[in-house]
């Protein structure tokens, strides 16, 4: 939780240093973000997808934050797609 207020307490959960850092991961990635979370909103991941050249966003509909304990069926069945594909 300190590590957690560090990075993100003010401005909320935002960096000028970060962007240019993400644009340079050239690794593909999945951001899996529930589309009801409220600790941290969908619109942050749009940002991490625009940042990150290999980026893929998918929105998980009904989840909130803890995507991985209220949908892990489906959770599981993006990183299996995303993986292997």
């Amino acid at each position: 939780r300190e590590m957690t207020a560090r990075i993100t307490w003010k401005p909320w959960m935002f960096s000028r240093q970060l962007p240019p850092i993400l644009a340079e991961v050239e690794t593909p990635a999945l951001l899996i973000w529930g589309e009801q979370d409220r600790v941290v909103p969908v619109n942050c991941g749009e940002l991490y997808q625009k940042y990150l050249a290999n980026a893929r966003l998918d929105v998980v509909s009904g989840a909130g934050h803890l995507v991985e304990m209220e949908q892990p069926d489906d959770m599981a069945a993006k990183i299996t797609e995303f993986a292997s594909g």
